[in-house]
């Protein structure tokens, strides 16, 4: 006999080549930049784009370099992650809205990955963080070419909502030390960096503290009353020359110092093992978080600009930019949320936007760079807090707790835990909590009595104060989770504790009716279940009938009820009590 019989192994390569070419044609389609707004361009759109792009190079140079200072690498290496992951994501992702730069909660992330392994604005904390970028783009580009994007729904809302209100809580209170004009150690553990800047608060250097408390109040200021206005890039354009003619460095106050003019050396990290195996969890992390952070951007302003997202494309845009803004030597990018609401607000609606935001920076990195080396670093701390105070809403805990206690509850330690650990510690001990809860409402699953609404033909559960009926001698139970081999033993256990609920007041059960309106799958262990149920309640002369089955619940069972008798099934109530008239009385 052959190992292999030839139909089975011809099938079977039948099928793996339709599964690559079917891979290959899905990887060959994501990476075609053509798309059809491009068929469609006019000088229209295209005076449209320039004036959004304009716009959203004032909001995004300031931003990129505060995001720089946050992420504990010079300014410059912000700009190169708007230089070339802006436009690459534009071309590469499925949303012509987002916009695609370095961003507070990717940069606090990055940092918290690095600080353990390096010093900041060390050349080896700058070569991990470019590395960082590098595997947080292979690994959003493989998962959108594997079709991977559903995973990205492990993470539940509840986990993004405290860690995100925490981050910006953490990210807020590290710029502090800057804004201020003093300076702490960073530690890898959240409350450690927060009780050193409560510890040295009063240490602050008065004109620093001065300039960049005012820059913050403006920005406040200017986005309530004025939020068309790109004050951050106002402000920045206002303190260069400010700087300059005052001679601020010479009174203490710090600066940037020099950037490095013109385009980024290009190159291509290199990659160890040990170095992958060191930062693979944070990748990860990162990875997951910046796609998810940027396909929420990307549904949000479908939904009221029009259009249709792609979560596996999209995974391979955020990927290929992160990949050429390692190259270019820059630090994890993902969607902004600030630079896309920009771009909207300003009329942008293709991926030529990121193209005219792309030259933008290029012409800042290259005739602007001198006047740059001036700005005091508290003008970009206040332009990160100014940004990350966006992120902070408490209101959304009440929402949560509101919809669900489990769901707030989860927030809820997403948010203590990354205040006192590594955000991405927190992240991953909200999922696994999550988890925990989730797999904890399956397997104790409850069973409820159900009683009759006579008059309106309809079941409800047996309370004390509700009007519907039981049925002497016929119990109706219904299982409010699928069968599943987590909970099948619980649930029949259930049943048979309702049974003798029941029997103890001397009624004799003849019937039971066991609903499956919220069983929607069942598995092998939950249909051996449901076997021995039937078998057990045959020996005690009770009659198992079946509603709301299912036709593909009803197909397991059949199989598994090979050696038993299948229960009746009905349709409906009204079926139901004609056939069990006989036996039945109200009570």
């Amino acid at each position: 006999m052959a190992l292999f019989p030839q139909d089975e192994y011809l099938k079977w390569l039948k099928d793996g080549v339709e599964l690559s070419r079917s891979f290959f044609e899905h990887i060959s389609h994501a990476l075609n930049p053509m798309r059809p707004w491009m068929r469609r361009y006019d000088g229209t759109k295209f005076r449209a784009d320039t004036i959004a792009g304009l716009t959203v190079a004032g909001v995004l140079i300031p931003q990129s370099m505060a995001q720089a200072l946050l992420v504990g690498v010079p300014p410059v290496y912000g700009l190169y992650g708007v230089l070339v992951g802006s436009s690459i994501a534009a071309l590469w992702g499925s949303s012509p809205l987002v916009i695609t730069a370095p961003v507070a909660v990717i940069s606090l992330l990055t940092l918290t990955s690095l600080v353990p392994l390096a010093t900041p604005n060390t050349p080896e904390y700058i070569a991990l963080a470019v590395i960082l970028a590098l595997m947080v783009g292979l690994l959003q580009f493989l998962a959108g070419g594997f079709r991977l994007g559903f995973l990205a729904r492990l993470i539940p809302s509840s986990v993004l909502i405290g860690f995100t209100v925490a981050a910006g809580i953490i990210i807020a209170a590290m710029q502090v030390p800057t804004l201020l004009g003093f300076s702490v150690h960073q530690d890898p553990l959240m409350y450690a960096t927060l009780e050193q800047i409560v510890a040295n608060i009063f240490s602050l250097h008065p004109l620093t503290a001065l300039i960049g408390v005012a820059a913050l109040i403006l920005m406040i200021v200017a986005r309530r009353t004025m939020p068309g206005i790109p004050m951050g890039l106002i402000i920045l354009g206002a303190s260069i020359p400010l700087s300059m003619a005052l001679g601020v460095e010479s009174f203490g106050v710090h600066t940037i110092g020099a950037v490095p003019a013109g385009l980024p050396a290009f190159f291509l990290p290199e990659l160890t093992l040990s170095g992958a195996l060191s930062l693979f969890g944070s990748a990860l992390t990162i990875a997951v978080i910046g796609f998810m952070s940027t396909y929420g951007i990307g549904t949000s302003l479908a939904r009221t600009n029009g259009g249709h997202l792609s979560a596996n494309q999209e995974l391979i845009g955020q990927g290929s930019a992160n990949i050429a803004t390692s190259i270019a030597g820059g630090f994890p990018v993902a969607g902004s949320f600030s630079a896309s609401a920009a771009n909207v607000v300003a009329g942008g609606r293709t991926p030529m936007v990121s193209i005219v935001l792309s030259v933008a920076t290029l012409l800042t990195l290259t005739f602007f760079t001198k006047f740059l080396s001036y700005l005091p670093s508290a003008i970009l701390a206040a332009v990160v807090i100014g940004s990350v105070i966006q992120l902070v809403k408490f209101g959304e805990f009440s929402k949560a707790f509101y919809i669900s206690r489990t769901d707030g509850f989860i927030a809820g330690m997403t948010f203590v835990v990354a205040l006192i650990v590594k955000p991405d510690t927190a992240v991953i001990f909200g999922i696994v909590v999550s988890l925990i809860l989730f797999i904890n409402r399956i397997m104790w699953a409850r069973v409820d009595e159900l009683c009759i609404d006579t008059e309106r033909n309809i079941f409800q559960p047996c309370t004390a104060d509700t009007d519907a009926v039981r049925l002497h001698g016929v119990l109706i139970a219904r299982p409010n989770m699928s069968l599943v081999y987590a909970n099948a033993e619980h649930i029949i256990e259930q049943i048979h504790w309702l049974l003798r609920t029941r029997e103890r007041t001397g009624e004799r059960i003849e019937h039971v009716v066991l609903s499956f309106a919220s069983v929607n799958y069942i598995d092998l262990t939950g249909a051996e279940a449901f076997v021995d149920f039937l078998n057990d309640m045959r020996r005690r002369h009770i009659t198992v009938h079946a509603i709301t089955l299912k036709s593909h619940e009803k197909t397991v069972l059949e199989h598994a009820c090979r050696d038993c008798e299948m229960p009746s099934i009905f349709a409906s109530i009204v079926e139901m009590r004609k056939a069990l008239a006989s036996s039945v009385q109200t009570k």
